[in-house]
């Protein structure tokens, strides 16, 4: 007899418009069929609708840590390979886009309504032991979250297992494993910040398939419930999807599809409350005549400025017109004379053009 531990219709919903409810409806159903690989994702304004029947290895959509891989259409959480130990394994598997859970930029709160619905199973490979271990989790964490350093095992790859000072996270466990913190059987439970302080676990009761799943008679479900804030325990835009760990004992985590709906109305205009608008202040006769005198003070100075600039100018410019006439020889011997009292050098070419290029009758005294 194999022991196989499925589950298949797992369901997350929120609802607005103040907190999330999560309902989780958990049945132990025989594998089915996989259906052929198609993808259909969009992004819109923060924004996320992606429908995953299966996957690919390297495929852009879903960022893939540590042991995870995927193959067969389906993803391997932790180690699934042949020659390769399967304990002290660990993985995640997440979307390559973060969420907008939140958004409180109008000072009215909005919470994103999102829903998700996946399919797994958990396989203990008929450990003769009886244990096996540790389990998987839907997790949502601040964007950017990395598996925590010695997070493996019954941490589930969640935080940090000597230290959860510093974890932040939401989390629903499919746990397998009986931890010291744990109940003494196979339980889901909600982890807020913590693995090791889940919020009204249930028990998860096992399916057995006998006859390579031709003998099934019983069908088992389990279902949690519970009302949160994430803005209490989450930022605005969060990481989302599955991380699983093994310790010293030994399990398979498959991942077979993914569906994922988020949507979060922004409010586009933020709104002002009136009482904190300051009051207009009185009208004051004399405000008014100290503004008009202060513009008519401005405008006289830029008008003073503008004719000194201007005057400067043309002082120059025919300053430098008469220095190039001089210069040139073009100016009269009259003008020179009227505009120069004191005694001055000429050039030769005003003397030349003066007398006439030395014409004997121009000497004084003859002619």
């Amino acid at each position: 007899m194999k022991k196989a531990q499925k589950a298949e219709n797992m369901y997350l919903k929120s609802r607005k418009p103040e907190f999330l409810f999560i309902s989780l409806f958990l049945y132990t159903l025989p594998m089915g069929l996989l259906v052929p690989f198609t993808m259909a994702a969009s992004i819109d304004d923060g924004n996320i609708n992606f429908s995953l029947p299966g996957f690919k290895p390297n495929m852009r959509d879903i960022v893939f840590e540590a042991d995870t891989t995927a193959s067969g259409g389906q993803i391997q959480l932790t180690t699934n390979q042949i020659h390769k130990p399967l304990n002290s394994s660990i993985g995640r598997a997440t979307y390559y886009q973060p969420m907008h859970l939140w958004d409180n930029s109008s000072g009215n709160l909005r919470l994103a309504d999102f829903t998700t619905h996946f399919s797994f199973s958990i396989d203990s490979l008929n450990e003769s032991s009886g244990y096996r271990g540790d389990g998987l989790a839907f997790f949502l964490a601040p964007d950017g979250s990395k598996i925590p350093p010695h997070s493996g095992g019954g941490c589930l790859g969640l935080q940090n297992c000597h230290s959860d000072a510093n974890s932040k996270f939401v989390a629903v466990e499919f746990d397998t494993y009986p931890n010291p913190w744990d109940l003494r059987s196979d339980h889901v439970a909600i982890d807020l910040n913590s693995v090791k302080a889940s919020f009204s676990p249930v028990e998860w009761l096992w399916s057995d398939i006998e006859n390579g799943g031709k003998d099934f008679n019983r069908l088992n479900s389990s279902a949690l419930s519970a009302i949160l804030d994430l803005s209490q325990y989450l930022p605005e835009w969060v990481t989302f999807g599955f991380s699983g760990a093994t310790g010293s004992s030994i399990e398979l985590h498959t991942i077979y599809s993914w569906n994922f709906s988020s949507n979060l109305q922004v409010s586009m205009n933020k709104t002002i409350n009136p009482a904190n608008v300051p009051p207009i202040p009185p009208f004051d006769p004399r405000r008014k005549k100290e503004t008009w005198l202060r513009v008519v003070l401005a405008i006289v100075g830029c008008i003073s400025t503008l004719l000194l600039v201007l005057s400067l100018v043309w002082f120059f410019c025919r300053r430098r017109k008469y220095r190039r006439m001089r210069e040139d020889g073009t100016i009269s011997f009259n003008v020179d004379v009227e505009m120069v009292t004191a005694p001055r050098k000429f050039s030769y070419k005003e003397l030349r053009l003066a007398t006439n290029n030395f014409a004997d009758e121009g000497l004084l005294g003859e002619g």
